[in-house]
């Protein structure tokens, strides 16, 4: 009932919001060669590669049989890829994913996407550029960059206070308890937010 309210189709949502994604994908996001750039040995390897080789990607494809294609096929999936880049759009059957929900630990849910599996290869040939931005994006202060953890954050800033209370100066934290943060983002607002 929380995840139906939250993502059962609304008319009124869904019909603006397609304006603005297209507004979005053409006149703010800047215009770049984002071609995937692999031969059809990368793809394969990749295929072979991904870590859960037995499970199936919501288009009922596993990774094996994509490895398996001949060099023919997985060159007109590289081509697929280059043109999802050029033009900013998924194709329709690749928007689709099913949402799952699991038992957290603890209480209450964690929600899972099962996605198809040609998106989980495109995601791991991108992965070097991927990683490439974000070091790029990081700085000192990120706690959230790579080869951080949750636990080191907590250590920096438990020292922090440490070191002011016995320099004698005061020191406070402000700690937010998110919950449930990235299914309460408005996606009409947070394009708006894009274009400002």
């Amino acid at each position: 009932t929380y995840w139906s309210d939250l993502w059962a189709s609304d008319p009124s949502e869904a019909s603006p919001l397609l304006p603005l994604l297209d507004e979005l994908r053409n006149n703010v996001l800047p215009v770049s060669d984002d071609s995937v750039p692999c031969s059809v040995d990368d793809l394969r390897r990749v295929a072979l590669s991904y870590a859960k080789s037995q499970t199936l990607g919501i288009d009922s494809w596993n990774s094996k049989e994509i490895a398996a294609l001949p060099d023919v096929v997985l060159a007109e999936f590289i081509r697929l890829f280059n043109n999802i880049s050029a033009s900013r759009r998924w194709p329709l059957q690749m928007l689709t994913n099913l949402m799952a929900t699991i038992p957290k630990p603890s209480s209450g849910e964690r929600c899972i996407a099962k996605t198809s599996m040609l998106y989980r290869l495109w995601c791991l040939l991108r992965r070097p550029q991927v990683k490439q931005w974000e070091k790029a994006m990081s700085s000192t202060w990120d706690s959230a960059k790579a080869g951080s953890s949750a636990l080191g954050a907590a250590y920096a800033r438990a020292l922090a206070d440490e070191c002011a209370h016995y320099s004698g100066l005061f020191s406070g934290s402000n700690l937010w308890d998110v919950h449930k943060f990235f299914d309460t983002i408005s996606p009409k607002e947070l394009i708006q937010a894009a274009k400002d």
